[in-house]
């Protein structure tokens, strides 16, 4: 199975302290099959801008395909998008297990 890979530089700072400005990210394109996750890292085109955001939500019922996604910078929630906006999955950063928890005690406390 050919997996394809891309790359692009990461311009804003909305992903640090994990991704910082200027990183190179490797994406591996998705299909319309590919399972997405929590917390799974993608690029995503918003308003002819390419994101990097954690995936918070996939609607796999109402609405299927939306999905909703958030920076590390502010923790809130992006405008949903449909999953043709994807670019890809980041492959070579990763939220780490610590990081997961911190970030859903934190969304439960608010």
């Amino acid at each position: 199975m050919f997996m394809a890979m891309f790359k692009y530089k990461v311009v804003s700072d909305s992903m640090t302290p994990l991704i910082p400005v200027g990183a190179e990210l490797e994406l591996e394109k998705l299909d319309d099959n590919a399972s997405l996750k929590r917390f799974d890292i993608v690029v995503f085109a918003n308003n002819n801008q390419l994101m990097c955001h954690y995936i918070w939500h996939v609607n796999s019922h109402f609405d299927a395909g939306l999905i909703t996604t958030r920076s590390l910078k502010t923790n809130e929630e992006d405008q949903p998008f449909e999953r043709k906006m994807l670019h890809g999955r980041v492959l070579n950063f990763k939220i780490s297990f610590p990081l997961k928890v911190k970030l859903l005690l934190k969304n439960w406390r608010e």
